[in-house]
């Protein structure tokens, strides 16, 4: 799978084998299939919020976006910086409410939620490399970081 600008996807974002989906069955009788990740394994598998490896990492990419925009401009204080500190606090945040709501489909959409912002995230550190505020070392760490999670898709 190619994307538009003729660089292939990055291997967890292309769509997933039948073989590695999980059905499940809603409380309204309703059937989902989605990919069988370690993230939505470890999550779906009802264990602590604290102990979850994705929130833990999420929440290191937030303490991590927001040491990183403390040093930009200014300028910048209402816009990008603004931005990446909120897409970096949604995720933690999704990945929580999901785990506490009453069913497995909320859960799931809350996942998605977080794995869009991650998405975000990683739109606006390429930006900000663009713009000259990091670093081609930073924003290659910080957008490891946007992957970790979602690697094995």
């Amino acid at each position: 799978m190619v994307s538009l600008s003729g660089r292939p996807f990055p291997k967890w974002f292309q769509r997933p084998r039948k073989e590695f989906l999980m059905t499940l069955t809603t409380s309204l009788g309703r059937r989902l299939s989605l990919p069988l990740t370690p993230v939505v394994k470890e999550v779906a598998s009802g264990r602590n919020i604290l102990r979850l490896e994705a929130w833990q990492a999420a929440m290191d990419l937030a303490e991590d976006i927001y040491r990183t925009t403390k040093a930009f401009p200014k300028e910048e204080l209402y816009t990008l910086t603004s931005q990446l500190r909120r897409a970096a606090i949604s995720v933690p945040s999704n990945i929580a409410e999901g785990k506490g709501r009453s069913s497995e489909k909320d859960l799931i959409q809350f996942l998605h939620y977080s794995r869009g912002s991650l998405f975000e995230i990683e739109t606006q550190i390429a930006l900000a490399r663009r713009l000259g505020y990091l670093n081609a070392e930073h924003a290659q760490r910080l957008f490891h970081q946007t992957v970790r999670g979602w690697a094995n898709s």
